[in-house]
């Protein structure tokens, strides 16, 4: 009988035989760990600048002067468009009143001489020139009383101009007393769900 340390603690193969085949042995493939995802970039939103005095892109103190402006010269306008539609109806008014009263010395006239009763007048006799001067001067009220509806359309179309140039000269001047000049500005504006830019004015 063998003892103990006799007992062979492995087995070997023999010279000239093939290593064993398959997975006797062989440790199972390491599987590389998962990809971490890349971090979303943080975006960061540009600073917002503050509304200030170089934020007026509509309307600005210049505007406001330029309306008042604009007013001086309407209220000057109708002014004067008032001036002479009143200097030309008190015109025609007094030159209407001197014509009427030559023919109402021409009719006296033509009265007198009975010239409505004279079947035939001789042209160039007086009843011929008093016919005249009669047609003469009524010709001539009519149209000074058309002036003076003229003059008197006129006046009223003055007194609108000057009072649409006062309304025009008061309203800058109220913007330019009260500062309501209108502004606009833009800035952006992020959010998780996209970005754009916000609007905001006063007008």
């Amino acid at each position: 009988m063998r003892s103990p340390e006799d007992v062979p603690t492995s087995i070997e193969s023999p010279p000239g035989t093939p290593p064993p085949t398959g997975d006797v042995g062989t440790p199972p493939p390491v599987e590389p760990p998962p990809a971490t995802p890349p971090t979303p970039e943080t975006v960061t939103p540009p600073p917002t600048v503050p509304a200030g005095d170089d934020n007026l892109l509509v309307k600005d103190e210049a505007q406001a002067n330029q309306l008042r402006k604009k007013g001086i010269a309407v209220l000057v306008t109708g002014g004067i468009i008032t001036i002479a539609g009143l200097a030309t109806s008190i015109a025609f008014t007094i030159r209407g009143t001197q014509y009427e009263g030559l023919l109402k010395t021409a009719q006296e006239d033509y009265n007198v001489r009975n010239c409505a009763y004279k079947v035939d007048v001789k042209e160039g006799s007086p009843c011929d020139q008093l016919s005249g001067r009669i047609n003469g001067h009524s010709d001539k009220i009519d149209f000074a009383d058309r002036a003076t509806k003229a003059a008197g359309a006129a006046i009223a179309a003055g007194v609108l101009v000057t009072v649409a140039g006062g309304i025009i000269y008061r309203l800058g001047i109220k913007k330019l007393k009260s500062g309501d000049i209108a502004r606009m500005r833009v800035s952006p504006n992020f959010s998780p769900t996209g970005g754009g830019f916000v609007l905001q004015g006063r007008f």
